[in-house]
């Protein structure tokens, strides 16, 4: 990686934008990503749990964003714990999503979100299907 996630520090003491319409799925070694908004977005930061970080360079429109928790990393330099086969306590579960915007573009092509702010997702445990998180019904829909 170009950036030492490590040195990142959880932006705190930043201010709270609204909420987003997208939802986290954690399924195993990683987190799946439903954008439900009409907007695709650029240069986020994932934090998970307020201490794990990772680096979303695009996040599409639609379901076909896919962030591997090994590489959302804590202060320590450590993954994100995702357990296996021998080992699944081992597995932390994502409680909190959130996104911060690293670089607003002067276009307005991001305009729900504000530079510094911390978003919001909407976190769904694993039993809950694609279609569920995604609020459509059937298997062409969903892969829209």
């Amino acid at each position: 990686m170009s950036e030492d996630l490590s040195l990142i520090v959880y932006p705190k003491d930043t201010e709270t934008g609204e909420d987003l319409d997208i939802v986290a799925l954690k399924r195993g070694n990683r987190l799946t990503i439903v954008n439900r908004t009409p907007r695709a977005y650029h240069d986020l930061q994932i934090w998970l749990n307020q201490q794990y970080v990772g680096k979303i360079d695009h996040l599409a429109i639609g379901t076909d964003n896919v962030v591997y928790l090994n590489q959302c990393i804590n202060e320590f330099g450590e993954p994100f714990p995702v357990g296996g086969m021998l080992n699944l306590e081992k597995s932390y579960p994502v409680v909190l999503a959130e996104l911060v915007v690293t670089d607003v573009p002067d276009d307005g092509s991001q305009p729900a979100l504000a530079a510094g702010k911390r978003h919001r997702m909407v976190v769904r445990m694993d039993e809950v299907s694609l279609e569920e998180a995604s609020g459509r019904t059937s298997e062409e829909e969903i892969r829209r």
